[in-house]
């Protein structure tokens, strides 16, 4: 199932399509508690929220991730937003922390946001 939502931050709003495709679970319980108010951080090209009140586990894990691919981390229950390298990346490579659930896609592409670590968020279903 696919799912239309956004992350709006500081007035910046970030479209993202979810897909149920290989994380059913998870997006599951995603969808079921949003909209979802949390705190951004930003680790490199990469957006985290704080912790989501889910217990989701790793579905069709990722150690590497594409430029604009949305996915959960298990570890901190948070949501990460990929626009580029992290600070364990090398060679042109997204890598995360650890291993994430790709959930989806922001889309269309757009350059990384200039977001203050801390900032207040939303994620919510569009359509």
């Amino acid at each position: 199932m696919m799912r239309k939502a956004r992350l709006v931050i500081s007035g910046i709003a970030i479209p993202v399509d979810l897909d149920d495709t290989n994380a059913s679970t998870t997006m599951k319980e995603i969808i079921n508690i949003m909209p979802i108010s949390t705190v951004i951080h930003v680790w490199g090209e990469e957006l985290y929220t704080d912790g989501i009140p889910i217990d989701a586990k790793l579905e069709n894990p990722k150690s590497l991730v594409s430029p604009m691919d949305v996915a959960y981390w298990p570890p901190g229950n948070a949501l990460c937003f990929f626009f580029g390298p992290t600070p364990l990346s090398q060679n042109g490579e997204i890598k995360p922390y650890s291993p994430v659930t790709v959930i989806g896609k922001i889309n269309p592409e757009m350059p990384f946001p200039k977001i203050a670590d801390g900032s207040k968020a939303k994620f919510e279903i569009i359509s």
